[in-house]
């Protein structure tokens, strides 16, 4: 009850937030504009917005929880709130999950919100819904979660903008990770191999839930591979939220 207390409070904390409301906005007026982009390709409109749309499902979702993530425990240390929170019978490690959690929450909202407008914006072209795209917005949920609890680990470890820029930053090489296991078996320098390696294991591999090429085409990929895909984004969020409430045990106020 403790955690889901945190959790309900941080998701209507951060439901309130006038910045992420704006990308949420701004997110739906990309997808209206892909259509008119679209009709510039006579016969492509609908493939040109499950294009459009779907990166910019997963970019929006990224920044909120980017830039919701890594305020989540400064916000408390600057209001103050954080000296009442830990003086309370919670522990430090329900706060971190309740905060995972309702970050969590409001992305799986944003998102189901985006996909109505986007699946329905795409009927009106003579798009039709289908497991491809259902199996893409999935994988784009997937993924947030493991970004958001990037995000979470980064805010109890620096402040808010090393913090953006850090989780960001691994969230753009995550989709790299398959180029750096190359670069560990091709190049010569074995400092820089044994590195690219290290890399290779470390950083979150991301493109195991880009499946948007697929659904541009309307294949449908194996539901294993969904699974699997959402299995390993759990573990990997798991042990950042582990970690995470590690740091935050560890933290004096």
């Amino acid at each position: 009850m403790r955690l889901l207390m945190v959790a309900a409070n941080t998701f209507t904390e951060l439901i309130r937030d006038k910045a992420l409301l704006g990308l949420l906005a701004f997110a739906v007026i990309v997808i209206a504009i892909s259509g008119a982009f679209g009709m510039i390709s006579a016969g492509e409109e609908v493939k040109f917005i499950i294009d459009i749309s779907l990166p910019a499902m997963l970019l929006f979702g990224v920044l909120i929880s980017v830039l919701g993530g890594t305020n989540l425990v400064y916000r408390e240390m600057e209001r103050k709130t954080i000296y009442t929170l830990v003086s309370r019978p919670v522990r430090r490690w329900e706060f971190v999950v309740g905060k995972y959690v309702g970050i969590v929450m409001l992305l799986g909202v944003s998102i189901i919100g985006m996909s109505m407008f986007f699946l329905g914006y795409l009927y009106l072209f003579g798009g039709r819904p289908g497991v491809p795209l259902l199996q893409a917005i999935v994988m784009v949920f997937l993924e947030v979660m493991v970004v958001t609890a990037i995000a979470l680990l980064m805010s109890t470890m620096t402040s808010p903008m090393l913090g953006a820029i850090v989780t960001f930053t691994l969230f753009v090489f995550g989709h790299w990770t398959e180029q750096l296991q190359v670069l560990s078996n091709e190049i010569g320098n074995r400092f820089l191999s044994l590195l690219f390696r290290a890399m290779y294991l470390l950083l979150p591999n991301l493109e195991n839930f880009n499946v948007r090429a697929e659904a541009a085409h309307y294949i449908s990929v194996a539901w294993a591979r969904v699974g699997i895909a959402g299995l390993w984004g759990l573990a990997y969020s798991a042990l950042a939220i582990m970690l995470a409430a590690a740091v935050f045990e560890k933290r004096s106020f």
